[in-house]
C-alpha cells in the first residue's frame, strides 16, 4: 500500500493506479482513490471520498460524508454522521452507521444494511438485500429479485419491479399482514406500509394473526 495523511485542514488527496491507504484527517476531506484496491478514511469532518475502479473500503468517520464507490466489489461504512453511499457497479456492501443516512445500491446484487437512524435504502437494479435495521426507514427496491428485511420502527416498504420478497423474523406478538391493504402491524415492528411486495415470510409462525392476500 501507499500511505497518505491528511492534515487538520480541507485537503484534496488523489491516489494513482497501485494500492492506495488514505487518511483525510480533521477538514472536510475530498478523497480519490482512482484505480487500484483502495482503502479511504474521511475521518472527521464532511468528506467526499471517491473509490473509483477497483475493490475498493471507504470509511467516512464522523461527519456527513459523501461515498461513491463506483466500479468493482466496494465495501462503504457511514459511520456517524448524515451519510450518502452509492455503490456504484458491482456486488457492494453499504452500511450507514449511526443516524439518517441515504443508501444507494446503484448496479450489482448488493446488500445495504441502514443501522440505527431513520435511513432510506434505495436498491437500484439487480437482486438486492435491504435491511433498515433500528428506527423508521424507507426501503426502494427497485428492479430485480430484491429481499427486504423488517427491521424495528414504522417503515415504509416498496419492492419495485421484480418478484421482491418481504421477511418477518424476531417478532415478540402477533403481526396482521393486509396485502391488500398494503400494511402490515405489531410485533414490535410499528405500522408499516407494504407495495410491489409479491411474497411475505414470517419466520415465526406462531405470532402470525392474519395474512391476507391482495386482489391478484
Amino acid at each position: 500500500f501507499e500511505g497518505v495523511v491528511g492534515t487538520d485542514f480541507k485537503d484534496v488527496i488523489g491516489g494513482d493506479s497501485k494500492n492506495n491507504k488514505i487518511y483525510g484527517g480533521k477538514g472536510n476531506d475530498v478523497i480519490a482513490g482512482r484505480s487500484g484496491t483502495d482503502t479511504l478514511y474521511g475521518e472527521a469532518g464532511a468528506d467526499t471520498l471517491n473509490g473509483g475502479d477497483g475493490d475498493d473500503t471507504l470509511v467516512g468517520g464522523d461527519g456527513n460524508d459523501t461515498l461513491r464507490g463506483n466500479d468493482g466489489i466496494d465495501g462503504l461504512y457511514g459511520d456517524i454522521g448524515d451519510d450518502t453511499l452509492s455503490g456504484g457497479d458491482g456486488k457492494d456492501m453499504l452500511y450507514g452507521g449511526a443516524d439518517k443516512d441515504t443508501l444507494n445500491g446503484d448496479g450489482g446484487n448488493d446488500d445495504l444494511f441502514g443501522g440505527s437512524g431513520n435511513d432510506t435504502l434505495k436498491g437500484g437494479s439487480g437482486n438486492d438485500m435491504l435491511d433498515g435495521g433500528l428506527d423508521d426507514d424507507i426501503f426502494e427496491g427497485g428492479a430485480g429479485a430484491d429481499r427486504l428485511l423488517a427491521g424495528r420502527g414504522s417503515d415504509s416498504y416498496d419492492g419495485g419491479r421484480g418478484k421482491d420478497l418481504l421477511s418477518i423474523a424476531g417478532q415478540t406478538s402477533g403481526v396482521r399482514i393486509d396485502m391488500e391493504a398494503g400494511t402490515f402491524t405489531g410485533g414490535g415492528f410499528g405500522v408499516n406500509t407494504i407495495k410491489n411486495v409479491e411474497w411475505v415470510f414470517a419466520g415465526d409462525e406462531d405470532f402470525i394473526d392474519v395474512i391476507k392476500g391482495d386482489a391478484a
